[in-house]
């Protein structure tokens, strides 16, 4: 049995959550690490965890022989901060929205340090390991301003400048008109 919990005021991290990309030889997903605030991991999410493996593996399940499901990060500006990696499948991405709930397409708008809330499921493995996993169902954008960048910070508009190209010219087919890289390696200035 599966059940949901709304996390609040969490840091994302390393989130893909408009673009399914394959991870670790997995079908391709959505996902994100959520980061609880100052590592404190509220007891209601572990009692969830633990409710659910005993739903699905019986009610002698404790938490000691059960995968972890709540890791240490293991590295950067988060090193050794409490959180989870949640994932959707490709064929139910997860629901993104703004302060005011409006939906967000652009993918610049998350970024990692961003706080978000987020609608998590955690469901039993039921082959292999005893582990509870968390899916993915929707995030919140609460604040991308007030925040630490846990990536490079950089916008591409700052990284780079705009430089004057020569536009192809276009055929009567439509079509840009190309030149070979021979017939350009005279004109390089480099």
């Amino acid at each position: 049995m599966a059940k949901q919990v709304v996390l609040k005021n969490v840091i994302i991290q390393h989130p893909q959550l408009l673009t399914a990309i394959p991870y670790e030889n997995n079908a391709p997903r959505f996902g994100a690490r959520l980061i609880f605030p100052e590592g404190k991991v509220p007891q209601d999410i572990y009692d969830v965890i633990l409710e659910v493996a005993r739903d699905e593996f019986g009610q002698a399940t404790t938490a000691a022989s059960l995968e972890p499901t709540i890791t240490g990060t293991k590295s950067g500006t988060l090193a050794g901060v409490l959180g989870m990696s949640a994932y959707s499948r490709e064929a139910s991405p997860p629901t993104i929205v703004d302060q005011t709930r409006a939906a967000i397409t652009d993918p610049n708008l998350i970024f990692g340090g961003c706080i978000v809330n987020a609608v998590v499921g955690f469901y039993a493995n039921k082959k292999g390991k005893k582990t509870v996993y968390v899916g993915l169902n929707m995030i919140q954008l609460v604040d991308s301003v007030n925040i630490t960048r846990l990536d490079s910070g950089m916008q591409v508009d700052e990284a780079f400048e705009t430089l004057d190209v020569p536009v192809a010219p276009i055929t009567s087919s439509g079509a840009a008109k190309t030149t070979r890289a021979d017939d350009l390696a005279d004109s390089m200035p480099f």
